[in-house]
């Protein structure tokens, strides 16, 4: 009962966030904390309409957030995608969401089980719940665009983290029951929570996979802020990266730890133009996967090799998803274009016994349900910030606080390989990147006024040129009389 209140009083919370701080903060915070204390798994489920659950409620609270902020000051990105290419993205998934179902309308047999075959009804539903999901991508793209509001979006990320891990070290001590004290559920099997002699904390999430990589990605912000930051407050973020990195090895989440250790010194280390090379060819190469998994560039028997040298229990397990990836990417062949559909369709399922084959990792789960076309219109909405906004790393000044995201977001799609932890979170911040690249060029200088992040006194410009999309430079005056006329040299003719 208390996970059911607790869903519908979200929208409420999220409007009165709403009253107390700038929508910036307000949308932010709705969509991370939605995510970070919600109940997992628990939702009502209405006709016609998708499951209201966590996910839903986060996003339909930012939204109403949103609509209650209306235009607010100055200008800011439109609500759907401008850019070409992030438009053919964003069409491209509900496209291939549709097509899915037409092309999906035969029944699947195998042996004693049966596969039901897609009706418009789904394709309704399921246009529906992805629209949902890209409610913070939308969302951040609008309201998280500028430098400052990056800076924003990781000051919370990083707070947030800092505060869950209280709750993140007490379930490692005390074992993972905050969710059944909450809620009185838990919310995932037990066993998979038992590492290494000690607990895997989850707290609120579905899965310790889940907070691990959210551990991940907030130590990478907390060193992108301190990068920015000066005197005792750089201090004290040096402190808050020694502490959420210890909290993230005490969860017991090798994966996330592995990208951690990766990812830091790039932060800590390269300059802005680096980072953003880095994030770039991390998300192209996770973007291209199906394609070097499936002509063998991948060295899986390395990996293999690799593995049992570190842990021979891991070992297997790597091997064992290895040969079920492969098992998969032959069932894409068959459906390449839309994929087979939901219903546990895209399985792969022994014809004979009828036994069913699973698999985690987002991309599987995509390009099998969706095929091509489905999986680069999702993938593309995340990759393709980066890739753009590395073009213009140099000419724009990017801060460090957006290629810190960059980073972030490129960290997140690496565990997108093994896991499905494609959350609101990551579409949030693959949003913000995407609202940075169509501000376009900005001029920042300084100034002697207060202003806060986002009161939209901040004039942006496009990145297309041409007569219509003409944008001045922001600038920002120093004095009421900054702005002067140019002197002009007059000139007297003598008379001859």
């Amino acid at each position: 009962m208390t996970g059911y209140i607790a869903l519908l009083a979200w929208p409420v919370l999220a409007l009165t966030m709403f009253r107390k701080y700038s929508d910036t903060i307000a949308i932010a915070l709705t969509v991370i904390a939605g995510y970070l204390l919600l109940p997992e798994t628990i939702g009502i489920d209405p006709p016609l309409i998708p499951e209201y659950n966590k996910t839903s409620a986060a996003a339909l609270a930012a939204l109403a957030v949103a609509i209650s902020a209306g235009q607010g000051q100055g200008v800011r990105p439109g609500w759907l995608p401008a850019h070409p290419l992030l438009k053919i993205a964003f069409i491209a998934v509900f496209v291939g969401i549709f097509m899915t179902v037409i092309t999906n309308g035969d029944t699947l047999r195998y042996g004693a089980n049966r596969y039901q075959a897609m009706r418009p009804y789904d394709a309704f539903s399921n246009l529906l719940a992805v629209a949902i999901a890209l409610i913070p991508f939308l969302l951040g793209r609008r309201f998280l665009a500028h430098p400052d509001q990056h800076l924003t979006l990781l000051k919370i990320l990083c707070l947030a983290a800092l505060g869950y891990s209280l709750l993140a070290l007490y379930e490692v001590r005390m074992s993972p029951q905050i969710n059944r004290m909450v809620y009185g559920f838990f919310p995932h099997s037990w066993a998979q929570h038992y590492r290494a002699g000690g607990w895997r904390p989850l707290v609120f999430l579905e899965h310790g996979l889940f907070l691990g990589i959210f551990l991940c990605c907030a130590v990478l912000g907390a060193a992108a802020w301190m990068r920015q930051a000066t005197g005792q407050l750089k201090t004290q973020l040096i402190g808050m990266i020694g502490w959420l990195f210890m909290t993230l090895f005490l969860s017991k989440t090798l994966g996330a730890f592995l990208i951690c250790i990766v990812l830091l010194p790039v932060v800590l280390l390269l300059s802005v133009r680096l980072q953003m090379l880095a994030s770039l060819i991390i998300v192209l190469t996770i973007l291209t996967y199906p394609v070097l998994r499936g002509g063998g560039v991948i060295p899986t028997e390395r990996l293999t090799n690799i593995a049992e040298q570190i842990n021979p229990t891991r070992a297997s397990s790597l091997e064992f998803r290895l040969v079920r990836e492969e098992q998969f990417l032959e069932r894409v062949n068959s459906r390449p274009v839309f994929g087979w559909g939901s219903y546990g369709r895209n399985r792969v399922v022994d014809e004979a016994t009828g036994r069913q084959t699973t698999i985690d990792g987002t991309w599987i789960i995509l390009i099998t349900a969706n095929g091509w076309v489905g999986y680069l219109g999702r993938f593309g909405l995340l990759v393709l910030p980066v890739v753009l906004l590395f073009r213009r790393s140099t000419s724009w000044q990017l801060t460090q606080a957006t290629s810190g995201l960059c980073i972030m977001l490129a960290a997140n799609m690496v565990d997108l390989i093994p896991n499905s932890g494609l959350t609101p979170v990551t579409w949030l911040i693959a949003g913000a990147l995407a609202g940075r690249l169509e501000l376009g060029k900005i001029t920042d200088e300084a100034d002697d006024t207060d202003e806060s992040e986002d009161t939209g006194r901040r004039r942006y410009q496009r990145a297309d040129t041409g007569p219509r999309n003409a944008r001045p430079v922001y600038t920002r005056q120093k004095t009421p009389h900054a702005r002067t006329r140019p002197q002009t040299r007059t000139t007297t003719r003598k008379k001859p």
